[in-house]
């Protein structure tokens, strides 16, 4: 199987995983031996939202990817602060 390499402006490997099923990343480059090259600058970096669950002092409590369609019920999406696009919950105190 093939390997997603990354590399770096003087052509040495940063990193090196395991291809697995789909496409390869964007901007990749497929070499002879079938692995595929990430030069640097070909790939911008993605924002992945979240979903995220605050109590009332600010403090994370738990961390989830959101994927995709619609958000879950009683999330809301920020559009400041520190958690600015992702999906955030706000739980009461359990005291």
């Amino acid at each position: 199987m093939a390997d997603i390499v990354w590399m770096d402006e003087d052509g040495n490997e940063l990193k090196r995983e395991k291809k697995g099923r789909g496409r390869p990343p964007k901007g990749s480059v497929k070499k002879d031996n079938g692995d595929f090259h990430i030069l640097p600058g070909s790939t911008e970096i993605r924002f992945v939202p979240k979903y995220i669950t605050i109590d009332s002092s600010g403090d994370v409590i738990e961390e989830a990817d959101k994927g995709r369609g619609r958000p879950k019920p009683g999330f809301e999406k920020m559009d400041a602060g520190d958690h600015k696009g992702h999906w955030v919950k706000k739980e009461a105190d359990q005291a």
